[in-house]
């Protein structure tokens, strides 16, 4: 794991353990906290993130099975990255994302606001990125 100095990014290369996901959640919450996400809405993006990583595992290739993943923080949002050797090429959409949640789908909807693939070079990427609430007033 590297943590930058301002704790702005958290960077993971992760094998097909599950366990190993806590620590993707963990960032999440404290790099939300940073930039004031309430911990609920900190909560939600951790387990999605971990559903997607579960999701990402049986794509790892055999040779070479890790997962790059990465939480960053922004002054208006948190971003989550994962990528990994292949072509994946999944439909793009937050209805896509849900529905390879399967029963968690409607909830991981909630948590995140976009979804994004790419995969070029090899490298397939999945990023998740969820806004801080408006302000009123």
């Amino acid at each position: 794991m590297f943590v930058t100095a301002e704790m702005r990014r958290v960077d993971f290369v992760l094998g097909r353990d599950v366990r190993l996901l806590r620590a993707v959640s963990a960032a999440i919450a404290a790099l939300g906290d940073a930039v004031g996400f309430d911990p609920a809405d900190a909560r939600d993006l951790g387990a999605a993130a971990e559903a997607a990583c579960e999701d990402t595992f049986p794509q790892l290739p055999a040779e070479s099975p890790r997962l790059s993943v990465t939480v960053e923080s922004f002054l208006d949002r948190l971003e989550i990255t994962l990528a990994h050797r292949g072509e994946s090429a999944p439909a793009v959409g937050l209805e896509a994302f849900a529905a390879q949640a399967g029963a968690k789908g409607p909830a991981l909807l909630q948590s995140v606001d976009r979804v994004q693939y790419d995969s070029s070079r090899g490298i397939a990427r999945t990023r998740l990125v969820k806004y801080l609430p408006q302000k009123a007033g």
